[in-house]
């Protein structure tokens, strides 16, 4: 009776483990530019919380600086930008320029924009990371230095990308980078949306009552309430 006991909690460990057995997946927002740490949307000139922004060219040295939304009535808003839609409801919902400042136009060039996200929560092998960017003048898309895309002179329109392949990912903390490598040194930008979407490691309260139960179960027999 013991192992078969032991047999049932391993069964029930391996399906609590299993991808998606126990729990449907779920959708999250990827630190979306153009918000605060609450998930509101920032106006031209806020500071986005997730966001930084390194470029020599522009602050005169190699540090990170938070990154700088742009808007319409800005100095450094683009007509030919591809619209903001950053919006507070839902939260993080959208997303807007961003750069090194809303009140020029010459926001400095050769400038990467990056932020870090963890999947610490995540079963890493059912996870999709999915949604679009746009970079003015032109760029690339990492996660973890893997390149996703390319762009040149698109700024008007975003570019949809889907990463299924988890061994760009991590466990634990994760980087996206927005290198913008084509620049007239005006209205430099970057602008990214993105999802994780993948099912939730179980809580750890959760793994330990399966654990212990063929314990209980055994002394519960031996005391006589299980026959």
């Amino acid at each position: 009776m013991k192992m078969r006991l032991i047999a049932l909690a391993g069964a029930l460990l391996f399906l609590l483990f299993s991808s998606g057995a126990l729990a449907a997946p779920v959708t999250e927002n990827l630190h979306s530019t153009g918000f605060d740490a609450s998930g509101n949307a920032l106006a031209g000139g806020g500071t986005d919380a997730s966001w930084t922004v390194q470029c020599p060219t522009y602050y005169g040295n190699s540090n990170w600086y938070a990154a700088v939304v742009i808007a319409p009535g800005d100095a450094g808003w683009f007509s030919g930008y591809a619209a903001n839609t950053a919006s507070s409801t839902p939260p993080f919902s959208g997303s807007s320029w961003v750069s090194t400042t809303a009140n020029s136009s010459v926001q400095g060039y050769a400038m990467t924009y990056q932020m870090t996200f963890s999947l610490a929560a995540f079963s890493l092998s059912t996870v999709t990371i999915s949604g679009n960017w746009v970079v003015a003048d032109g760029g690339s898309l990492y996660i973890n230095g893997n390149l996703l895309g390319s762009m040149s002179s698109a700024w008007g329109s975003r570019t949809a990308f889907t990463l299924t392949n988890t061994s760009f990912l991590n466990q634990g903390l994760n980087t996206v980078t927005l290198a913008v490598t084509q620049s007239d040194n005006a209205y430099d930008a970057a602008n990214f949306q993105g999802a994780v979407t993948g099912v939730l490691l179980p809580e750890p309260s959760a793994v330990l009552l399966l654990a212990t139960l063929p314990v209980a179960l055994l002394i519960r027999r031996r005391s006589g309430v299980i026959a």
